[in-house]
């Protein structure tokens, strides 16, 4: 990171590592409560003991990529409304709705699979309803769109009011969601415009002992069976625990740890896209052809999540068709295949 004295203090359009790192970080998160939740749904004898540290992560894992998605969001608008938009349909909307479809079609080749009537009409309903996995990829474009029209508004009393909303829209589950969640992406923002100041300040020694008790709430009150994780009520340990892993991971930077996490974060659409329909063909086809332990379930099934992940990265380097997977081209491919044609026609 850069910036002196009089130096812009907040994040640059630049890469920073301890972002990605820790976007990768939680991106393994949510890799790892799939794989404990979709063995939990196939392998009845699952113990407890295995999903009990996912439930404690839980109020963590989404907030934390909400939040860092909010630190890019000015940045990103600097570039005009017009670039700014059309860079969200293009990188989120897009791959939204592929692996949407994608998700309902093996979902149903599972069940026929096995034998069942496959139900795409309910399926496609849970996907209206926020039920599929994808649910997250709607909400950060909805809150990149909401954060433009709303970029005049006062950041701060914007949190609050999200955090209002959420609180009164406690008896319906998906509207609290989107609130609370809405509510650490514009957290993110304020962040943003402080980040050197913020990351100085959580690397001290007695903020990160701070924060980690202030985490630690949540974290035990999840792992015994609470429900903190999109609750108003909670949401200063979940702050409090976001701000130790920013600390954590501006501490790390630099090491081999780090830059590993970083390369995950750095291609999060693509891990977080195709490793729940990688996952769910395992476990399916696990639960067919071997009766193994829940345990060895998980660890198969984990592996095969960020497999998974770093190999649609390795297989999406340069032109690679398969990148229309991801993201809609800025110029689409067959343009360019024209152009480069009629090019090549014109030098002979």
């Amino acid at each position: 990171m850069s910036g002196g004295p009089g130096g812009n203090r907040s994040l640059s359009a630049h890469r920073i590592e301890w972002m990605d790192s820790l976007r990768g970080f939680a991106i393994l998160m949510v890799v790892a409560y799939h794989a404990t939740d979709l063995t939990l749904a196939f392998v009845p004898d699952t113990p407890g003991w295995l999903t009990a540290p996912n439930e404690a992560l839980s109020p963590f894992r989404m907030a934390t990529l909400v939040l860092l998605s909010g630190m890019l969001a000015r940045s990103s608008m600097d570039k005009g409304s017009r670039t700014y938009a059309m860079g969200k349909l293009r990188m989120i909307a897009w791959p939204y709705v592929v692996w949407t479809l994608i998700s309902v079609a093996v979902v149903v080749a599972g069940r026929w699979f096995v034998g069942n009537e496959p139900d795409a009409g309910g399926l496609f309903l849970s996907v209206l309803r926020q039920e599929s996995y994808t649910w997250f990829l709607l909400y950060i474009l909805c809150f990149y769109l909401l954060a433009l029209a709303l970029r005049q508004v006062p950041r701060l009393p914007l949190v609050f009011a999200a955090l209002v909303v959420a609180a009164l829209a406690n008896d319906y589950e998906y509207v609290q969601r989107f609130w609370y969640l809405f509510a650490f992406f514009i957290i993110g923002d304020v962040i943003n415009q402080k980040a050197l100041v913020v990351v100085g300040w959580v690397g001290k020694a007695w903020v990160l002992a701070a924060c980690a008790a202030g985490a630690g709430a949540s974290f035990s009150y999840s792992a015994f069976g609470g429900e903190a994780r999109y609750s108003p009520v909670w949401v200063w340990s979940t702050v409090a625990g976001v701000l130790l892993m920013i600390g954590l991971a501006s501490k790390i930077q630099g090491t081999a740890t780090s830059r590993r996490l970083a390369a995950i974060g750095r291609e999060s659409i693509k891990y977080y896209t195709v490793h729940f329909v990688v996952m769910f063909v395992t476990v399916r086809l696990l639960v067919v052809v071997a009766d193994l332990p829940s345990v060895v379930v998980v660890l198969l099934v984990l592996l095969v999540g960020i497999g998974s992940g770093a190999l649609a990265t390795a297989l999406t380097r340069g032109d690679s068709l398969l990148n229309l997977l991801f993201a809609w081209p800025r110029r689409p491919w067959f343009r360019v295949t024209n152009r480069t044609a009629a090019g090549s026609r014109s030098d002979k």
